[in-house]
């Protein structure tokens, strides 16, 4: 009789595996399935916001870059700028926005009043 409760312990044991394995592979499924669906496109806004804090360049394209103090990869992105700026000769208006870490608003500054 124990040989009986013994084989009935591993088909359990067998059955309950099984069934974790098919549930983790579904959820698995499931959730790459929903990684590579793209999300809805985004509209664009046809002009440039009223309220901004960097005004609309007419003459020439407005490049906008949002930096954080504190962060390397900032530093990285505005000595990129600096080079793209030099090979542009001044056929781009750029600003730097900051954020202000005592106020925590955004503060507009030119790049050329910073010395870039």
């Amino acid at each position: 009789m124990s040989y009986l409760l013994a084989r009935k312990k591993q088909a359990l044991y067998v059955t309950a595996v099984a069934l974790w394995a098919c549930l983790v592979g579904s959820g698995m499924n499931v959730m790459w399935r929903y990684s590579v669906t793209p999300g809805q496109a985004a509209i664009p806004k046809i002009g440039w916001p009223v309220n901004a804090p960097v005004p609309f360049g007419k003459a020439r394209p407005t490049l906008v870059i949002f930096a954080h103090p504190n962060c390397p990869y900032s530093r990285a992105s505005i000595g990129e700028l600096a080079i793209l700026m030099a090979r542009s000769q001044n056929k781009v208006d750029a600003h730097l926005l900051t954020l202000s870490l005592a106020a925590a608003t955004l503060v507009a500054s030119s790049l050329r009043e910073a010395g870039t």
